[in-house]
């Protein structure tokens, strides 16, 4: 049974990524302190690390929570449209929440924002979800390790790339049409690395 977290620890957890995000909209988060920090979400310094270790642990854990909403959302395989259905079922929802979230998005994954600590956090989420999927068909021969990580670091890095490309042109086209590219490719990367075993 999950653990549940006061309301108030909630808010002000929530308070301090909001607070995160609006700074790093406005400058790169290299530049940001703590105390810039507290203030802007009115928290006091002492609270603040009652939560977290300094400003690249709440950027962490902010994108540790997006992970859990978006692992919650990747189950839902109905999706994609039916000619372009695929075992990467969580490419559309993580599109759709960029798209919703496209301010968060551009701030962590601008050359600015969140230094590479919020892009390899993001790499690390794709590749979990990349090897999550992977790994639940069984196809890849057991033996072959480094074909397995080449092929999921391949596959994870050229979704970031897609995700990123596709925020800097403003989220056109559809999250839709996007979703069922990269699918394809992640199914056509899947289907050459599943041959070779």
């Amino acid at each position: 049974m999950p653990k549940r977290i006061d309301r108030r620890v909630a808010r002000t957890r929530q308070q301090l990524q909001a607070a995160l995000i609006g700074l790093m909209q406005e400058r790169a988060f290299d530049q940001i302190t703590v105390e810039e920090i507290c203030a802007a979400a009115n928290v006091g310094r002492s609270t603040f690390y009652t939560h977290y270790t300094g400003r690249d642990d709440l950027l962490r854990k902010g994108l540790k929570d997006f992970e859990a909403e978006l692992t919650d959302g990747s189950t839902n395989r109905g999706t994609l449209p039916s000619d372009t259905a695929s075992r990467f079922a969580f490419v559309l929802p993580m599109l759709a929440h960029a798209q919703g979230h496209a301010d968060h998005y551009r701030a962590h994954l601008t050359p600015s924002g969140g230094g590479g600590v919020a892009l390899e956090t993001i790499h690390d989420i794709v590749l979990g979800l990349v090897r999550r999927e992977i790994r639940s068909e069984d196809a890849i021969a057991p033996g072959d390790k480094l074909a397995s990580q080449v092929g999921e670091q391949f596959m994870a890095g050229g979704f970031v790339a897609i995700l990123t490309w596709w925020l800097a042109s403003g989220g056109k086209p559809s999250p839709e049409r996007v979703a069922a590219l990269a699918a394809s490719l992640l199914e056509g990367s899947f289907e050459a690395l599943k041959a070779r075993a």
